[in-house]
Order: C-alpha cells, then sequence, then structure tokens
C-alpha cells in the first residue's frame, strides 16, 4: 500500500482491494492445511477484488456503521455499540468472508454471534491474536515514524522495512484465523 500511495488514489484502492486477496488466501491456506498460498491470478476482476472488498465491507460492518451512526445522529450511544459489536462481529466475518462465506448469512447476527459461540476458546485466542497484532502493527508504524526524523533514516529502504513489520504480524492474525477455521469448518455451516 505504501508504493502504491505514489500511484494515486486509484493505485492505492487498487493495492488495498489486491491487500484483502491475499489476507483472505493466508486464512484459506491454514485453514486447508497447506503451507504454499493460492494467491488468485486476477483474471476475473469481480472474483479476484470486488467480492473481497464486499465482504470485507460487510465485515467490519458495526466498525464504520457505527461511526457512521454516531457523526450522524450526534449521539455517542452509536460509538460505544459500535465498538462492542466490533469486538465480536468483525473477527467472525473476517473467517467467513476468507472463506467466501454467503453474503447474506454475513449479516444474520445470529449466524454470526452463533459461529462465535461454538469457537468457545479458540476464537479467544483468535481474539488475542488479532488484538496483539494490532498493537504490533502500531508499534511498527511509531518506529517508523521515528525513524523518518532520525539520522538513521534511508530514503526507501527505511520505509520499505517498517512496512514489513507492520505486515508480518497482520499476516499471523491471519494463519490463527485459518488455523481455527481449520479446527472449527462446521462454526460456519461448512
Amino acid at each position: 500500500l505504501w508504493v502504491a500511495s505514489y500511484g494515486g488514489a486509484m493505485a492505492v484502492l487498487l493495492a488495498w482491494v489486491v491487500s484483502l486477496g491475499t489476507y483472505f488466501a493466508v486464512i484459506r491456506a491454514a485453514a486447508s492445511g497447506h503451507d504454499a498460498l493460492e494467491l488468485s491470478d486476477f483474471r476475473e476482476p469481480l472474483v479476484s477484488m470486488v467480492l473481497p472488498a464486499v465482504r470485507f465491507a460487510i465485515a467490519t460492518l458495526p466498525a464504520w456503521g457505527g461511526v457512521l451512526l454516531a457523526v450522524l445522529t450526534r449521539h455517542n450511544g452509536w460509538l460505544w455499540l459500535s465498538v462492542v459489536l466490533t469486538a465480536v462481529w468483525a473477527p467472525v466475518n473476517l473467517i467467513a468472508a476468507a472463506r467466501d462465506g454467503h453474503l447474506v448469512a454475513m449479516l444474520d447476527p445470529r449466524q454470526v454471534f452463533g459461529a462465535a459461540l461454538r469457537m468457545g476458546g479458540d476464537y479467544l485466542t483468535y481474539l488475542g491474536a488479532l488484538g496483539a497484532s494490532g498493537v504490533l502493527f502500531a508499534v511498527a508504524k511509531l518506529v517508523g515514524s521515528a525513524l523518518t526524523h532520525s539520522a538513521l533514516y534511508f530514503p526507501f529502504i527505511t520505509p520499505l522495512i517498517v512496512q514489513a513489520l507492520a505486515v508480518y504480524p497482520v499476516l499471523i492474525a491471519a494463519r490463527v484465523a485459518g488455523l481455527v477455521l481449520r479446527r472449527h469448518p462446521d462454526a460456519f455451516g461448512a
């Protein structure tokens, strides 16, 4: 995404969608027990790019939907409800999105919360991995910001290293999500 930011908004959008496809591929590879990733060849843009973006939008619906409602209604209650719902909704639906779950089922709260309950303790492990990846991502970005304003900054090399360090914990969280899906394929009606 960082390199694409030099190409303008459309390049960033394209890089973001490709990143989502890669994130979902890591989850699918871990769930199937394969060590190798099977990335899309992007011959079919609808399947390779648009559907992952739609699935991600549905998976994160409480996060952006709650913020949108809080801004439109000027009521902070929506924001707090959004935070609570996102803690359960988004992680479960990220797994469902990676396994190409049915879009309507991803919107059904009974399906989403039921899947979280069926995963049990493994779901809490997954939440811990997501939380740890978020903290490590933020630390990598803070280190990158500090390096940008120091004598250790080398153009192009320092930002590339920082991006690699920031992406690694996210991919580890995706791997944990795939392992949870492997242990609980029935949680999503598979």
